[in-house]
């Protein structure tokens, strides 16, 4: 005998909740017999969906007996009413699905943290404010010399938005101005720190008080710079910084008013700044007030630097018309000097951050792709596992629950989904923010400024909810068109989804492959732009050497004699190191350092002309140390003295620009008008003397014995770790002379490295960024293939039943794989060549639309599509089309 049991639970439920009471012994009967008689005559799917429509036609008089909360939701006793109702059931649901669920937020997660990661640096360096009052007001200004911008010679491209001041020029400034509360100037400045335990080098500015006015910085102890500090005449006086304190003078609190020795000169300390003090861009250990009479008043002495306040109100462009104004009259009384030099103002923040802004938005730009990339698989994985559930979903709809309450419930299972993996996320970049801080380069500025705060964590929940809202629109428009009749029918023929359904996970795919694809541009092309720029052909052999700087103190040795007798005592201290040999200059590559110099030479119609070059003061040995290669004539020995003839050694740029026709050999020219002439005797291999991107500029190199300027500048090759004899060097000049501070000492390798540190951690980071999405391509194409073979089960076991070989299923599989690797791949390059301009300012060597890395990525695309489709593909081969036949 039938009895209520022999239904299903959903459907005993359904009779329960649905059918009134006074009717239910009579209508379960019937409800019972025609559910039997049916699956008899069509099968279980039929059955079920004669139940699903008997049920749904006695709903109507239900309602009229249940209870008003259960009346206004409509939905089965034991889910809940509401949104509470709708957690609880996805938190169900998450424990049945958790591979799937640890999938999603796992992708989640590492978008949500590599984003928020990457933000964290950008709010740190770009939008952070400076910890000032009022930091907006804060500007640096500059003259300019508009002639030297497409100058060939670098150092003068570079000075010509940033050209220095003189200390009158600045008075001038001072006396004109109308858009500044307060300005003062500073530059950067060593000193050798005479004391009991011996020398040592410290690095500062030589400013005046409008500096601190400016900055409006309060000292820890003492008094603050006054104006009455910059007057002539005023004692000499210097403010330390909170480390210099603390470290050399052991934080002695009895410090202000003790006079210290800056380079033989007395100074009265006045303050100490707190720790956190800087003059921003700036730096310095110590900041002393101006004392150079001779600078005073030298307008032609311009090394000085403006920062300042702007009056409430006043911008940028009002600060540089007034002191435009200015230079206008300064060009017209001291043409020589001023000429036509102008102004420039930048505000502080800007300027500092100038260099890296461009990076650091490039990589937020990138992992935002990776961001875009992961809503996208979501959306599929989603839209998929919703697809899974279309039978509970038709379900839960002809049982009274109403398109919106679905939607609703998609909506829940999305926003947990993506809030559970941002807030693990935001928690995964607050736990990597020190790993990513020691990966950064030492040039990004502001680097102890970044750190985690409430704008990091809005944007981490921003970035949450927006995946939220994104990846759930799929899976709940899906919602939406439920029809249980059709959905229960196309699920039991195989056809979940229908052809729209695919058709948008496709697109989405494709989208994500295109995204994937702008990323391994981006990552092959700043590759092989690295690349080229680390071995560029640098002109000389740097490993093994070591650099370093050591000028003789002026007390122990202030003739010119006593220092050249320095530098010979020095290198035969250097050369009794084993297994080395050293050289002396007054430039290293890489080291920093460069000057120009205008020489004077004969013309071609006999009239002498001015050539303004690059000069390298060496020493004999120089070339050989450095494994510089000699092209040309000869290089400099030891009889190159200061009493015979005066020689020069010209690089291969100098002799192509200046004698382009000829050799350069025999060529004379001199410094000063009344100088004795130089004879060019050899001509060398050009060398990268700043950077690796920069061609080599012409240079005259001349020898150490014959000119005024002082070589202190050291390079010692090694045979054995060029960082284990760092200390020997520094013992060397200790021994030579106590009172003689070394200046920088370091491995020259390690110097070209940190040149090249930020094009290196962007293309790392762009690269790991590539890689991640190419993982999540070849899910989301496994995703999509894997539910398109699961769908076509039953096509595909009717093709084997009827004669198609397995290899055959296989390669049609694989060929749908590739269709949407193609599309995507041509979408991604039409995007690539669209934005190609915002690459090329990070590239070197490397076109920035390269058909060469389009075809090399477009493969590497395919064989990720032929991967991803494989699995699926072996799969269906190895149907029992008796099996799925039977089944069906």
């Amino acid at each position: 005998m039938s009895t209520p049991e022999s239904l299903p639970a959903w459907a005993r439920l359904a009779v329960r909740l649905f059918v009134p009471a006074s009717i239910r012994p009579e209508i379960e009967g019937d409800l019972i017999e025609g559910f039997l008689r049916h699956r008899r005559a069509s099968g279980e799917v039929r059955a079920r969906m004669w139940l699903v429509g008997q049920v749904v036609r006695l709903r109507p008089a239900a309602l009229r007996d249940v209870e008003p909360w259960r009346r206004g939701e409509g939905m089965m006793d034991g889910m809940g009413v509401g949104w509470v109702g709708d957690v609880r059931q996805t938190l169900r649901s998450f424990k049945t699905r958790f591979g799937f669920t640890a999938t999603v937020v796992t992708t989640v997660a590492l978008a949500i943290g590599a984003t928020t990661s990457v933000f964290t640096v950008v709010n740190g360096v770009l939008l952070r404010p400076l910890e000032f009052e009022e930091p907006d007001r804060l500007v640096l200004a500059w003259q300019t010399r508009p002639e030297w911008r497409d100058s060939p010679n670098a150092q003068l491209a570079s000075f010509a938005e940033q050209f220095p001041l003189s200390v009158p020029t600045f008075a001038d400034w001072q006396d004109a101005r109308t858009s500044f509360e307060s300005m003062g100037i500073y530059s950067g400045h060593r000193w050798v720190l005479q004391g009991e335990e011996g020398a040592e080098l410290i690095r500062g500015l030589v400013l005046t008080s409008g500096v601190f006015s400016a900055l409006g910085a309060q000292p820890l102890m003492g008094r603050a710079m006054q104006p009455d500090d910059d007057a002539a005449g005023a004692p000499p006086v210097v403010v330390l910084s909170h480390g210099l304190w603390r470290d050399r003078f052991g934080a002695d609190p009895d410090i202000i008013g003790k006079s210290l020795s800056f380079d033989d000169l007395p100074r009265v300390v006045i303050a100490v700044m707190p720790e956190e003090f800087t003059v921003p861009g700036a730096g310095g250990e110590a900041w002393a007030s101006l004392v150079d009479e001779e600078e005073r008043s030298a307008r032609d002495s311009q090394s000085y630097t403006v920062l300042g306040r702007l009056r409430e109100g006043a911008t940028v462009e009002s600060a540089r018309a007034d002191l435009f104004a200015v230079q206008e009259r300064l060009g017209a009384e001291y043409p020589v000097i001023q000429g036509d030099m102008r102004a420039r103002v930048e505000g502080l923040l800007e300027h500092m951050v100038g260099d890296v802004r461009a990076t650091l938005l490039f990589l937020l730009g990138a992992v935002g792709l990776v961001l875009a990339i992961a809503c996208v698989n979501i959306a599929n994985m989603l839209s998929v596992n919703g697809l899974s559930r279309s039978r509970e979903l038709a379900v839960k709809s002809a049982l009274g629950a109403s398109r919106g309450q679905l939607v609703r419930l998609l909506f829940t299972e999305s926003i947990l989904l993506a809030g559970v993996g941002g807030a693990l996320g935001i928690v995964l970049a607050v736990l990597g923010l020190p790993m990513l801080l020691d990966l950064l380069p030492p040039s990004i500025p502001r680097a102890t400024e970044i750190g985690v705060d409430g704008r990091v964590v809005l944007f981490g929940l921003f970035a949450t909810l927006s995946t939220a809202a994104l990846v759930g629109v799929l899976p709940a428009l899906q919602a939406a068109g439920t029809a249980p009749k059709q959905t229960i029918d196309a699920t039991s023929r195989g056809m979940a989804g229908g052809r729209i359904g695919h058709r948008v996970r496709s697109a989405l795919v494709m989208t994500e492959m295109a995204l994937a694809f702008l990323l391994l541009v981006g990552a092959g092309l700043l590759g092989t732009s690295f690349y080229r720029m680390w071995n560029v052909d640098r002109g000389f052999e740097p490993a093994g050497l070591v650099m370093m700087a050591a000028a003789p103190d002026p007390r122990a040795y202030p003739e010119r004699e006593e220092q050249d007798q320095f530098a010979r005592d020095l290198r035969e201290r250097l050369e009794a190191i084993p297994g080395v040999e050293v050289t002396r200059t007054n430039q290293i590559p890489f080291g920093g350092s460069s000057s120009t110099t205008s020489f004077y030479l004969d013309g071609d119609d006999g009239e002498e002309i001015e050539a303004r070059l690059m000069i390298s003061v060496v020493d004999h040995g120089y070339f050989d140390v450095l494994g510089i290669e000699r092209l040309e004539g000869r290089v400099f020995d030891r009889n190159d003295v200061a009493d015979g003839p005066r020689v020069a050694v010209a690089n291969e740029a100098l002799a192509r620009e200046l004698w382009p026709d000829g050799s350069a050999i025999g060529k004379t020219m001199r410094d000063r008008p009344d100088a004795p002439m130089t004879t060019i005797v050899g001509v060398v291999r050009d060398v990268r003397h700043s950077t690796l991107t920069r061609p080599a500029q012409p240079k005259l190199y001349v020898a150490a014995a014959q000119d005024r300027r002082s070589a202190t500048q050291w390079v010692i090759r090694a045979e054995r770790d060029p960082a284990g004899i760092v200390e020997d060097v520094r013992q060397a000049v200790s021994a030579v002379s106590p009172s003689t501070p070394v200046r920088t000492v370091g491995v020259l390798q390690d110097r070209i490295s940190d040149s090249v540190a930020v094009p290196r951690f962007r293309t790392a980071f762009v690269l790991g960024l590539a890689v991640l999405a190419t993982i999540l391509a070849l899910l989301g194409v496994y995703g999509v293939v894997s539910f398109v073979v699961s769908q076509r089960s039953k096509e595909l076991a009717v093709r084997m039943a009827i004669g198609a070989r397995p290899s055959e299923v296989v390669l049609r599989t694989i060929r749908g794989g590739l269709q949407l690797a193609f599309f995507g791949v041509l979408i991604g390059s039409l995007i690539a060549w669209r934005v190609s301009a915002l690459l090329e300012e990070f590239l070197y060597d490397v076109e920035p639309v390269s058909l060469g890395a389009y075809g090399a990525v477009g493969a590497t695309i395919a064989l990720v599509a032929v991967l991803a489709s494989w699995l699926p593909a072996r799969r269906a081969a190895r149907v029992d089309p008796v099996t799925v036949l039977k089944a069906d």
